[in-house]
């Protein structure tokens, strides 16, 4: 792979996704979501903050609310 993350243009995003449970054996999951690019880490304490956190951050990158080719 050529090239280094301070590259990473709009149309592309990274995030590092960590996820634990919280007792083993519980029902409990915590995670945090890490943009790669600028070090920001945020806590998740479920799946909906998760795709919120997501949602945010294409709709940031993408204010004009333009569609684009991807996951429906």
């Amino acid at each position: 792979m050529t090239g280094s993350l301070t590259q990473v243009t709009p149309e592309r995003r990274v995030f590092i996704l960590r996820v634990w449970q919280e007792r083993p054996g519980g029902t409990e999951w915590r995670g945090q979501i890490q943009d790669v690019l600028n070090g920001q880490t945020v806590a998740i304490l479920d799946a909906a903050e998760l795709l919120e956190y997501i949602q945010n951050q294409s709709q940031r990158d993408n204010p004009s609310g333009e569609k684009r080719p991807g996951l429906k």
